[in-house]
Order: C-alpha cells, then structure tokens, then sequence
C-alpha cells in the first residue's frame, strides 16, 4: 500500500479535522474563523498536547458555537457532531475548559503572532473576542 501511495502518506493535523467538524456543524464564517483562531492558539500551548488534535478541533467548534450563537447552529452539540466527532460535550468539557482559559488570557501571554494575525479585518477581528475564563 505504501508503495501505492508512494510513501506520500501524513497524519490528520488539528485543521483536517476542524474543517469536517466545521462543516458538519454548519459553522458561519465568524464562527470558523473563531474555531481556528483557538485551534491556532492551541498548537502553542505545551499542555494541550495531552489532547488528540480530533478533540482539540472538536473543542474548538464547540467553543465558538458557545461563544458565537448563530441562528444556522442553535444547539451547541447535537447528536450528529456526537456521531462524526465521537466526543460528546461532556467529553469535551476539560478541553473546552482549557481552551477558554487560554484564549481569555491572549493577552497576557507572551505569544502574540495569533493573536495579531485573527485580529484583523480578514479575520473579523475575531482575535478581539472577549471570552470569559472558566475555573
């Protein structure tokens, strides 16, 4: 097989499986773009390597469903992102968690690159968001 495929062959990363997620979860753009910043945001972060990139991608859509209501995705997690992503909410409780620590305190982190980055007009300035901590 790997001959087939001429040893072209590379593990999913946190966006292969933010974007099916994404879609799935019928995100509106502001909303994508607030997933990806936090999945962005997570890939520096030493703690969250103790995460599947699936359930990082996963509390990522989930995080900007909560924080973002849109009218085309009234329920934070249904049965369907349940059955595609594995996780239920409550699986993905702690990572959420984490996340939204993280995201809350952008701005006394050191690493600022993604945040400047989702914090321009292309972006919606999404970087800007406030979101609460949760402890």
């Amino acid at each position: 097989m790997l001959n087939t495929l001429e040893f072209k062959v590379t593990p999913p990363t946190h966006f292969v499986f933010l974007t099916r997620w994404a879609r799935i979860a019928n995100l509106d753009k502001k909303q994508k773009l607030f997933a990806s910043y936090c999945v962005e945001r997570m890939l520096q972060e030493y703690t969250m390597l103790r995460y599947k990139p699936s359930m990082i991608a996963a509390a990522g859509v989930l995080l900007a469903m909560v924080a973002h209501p849109s009218t085309t995705n009234a329920v934070a997690w249904n049965a369907l992102l349940e059955k595609h992503t594995t996780f239920s909410a409550n699986d993905l409780a702690e990572c959420v968690r984490e996340m939204r620590n993280i995201v809350a305190e952008a701005e006394q982190r050191s690493l600022l690159a993604v945040r400047k980055k989702y914090n321009t007009e292309e972006n919606c300035w999404v970087g800007r968001h406030p979101v609460q901590r949760e402890d």
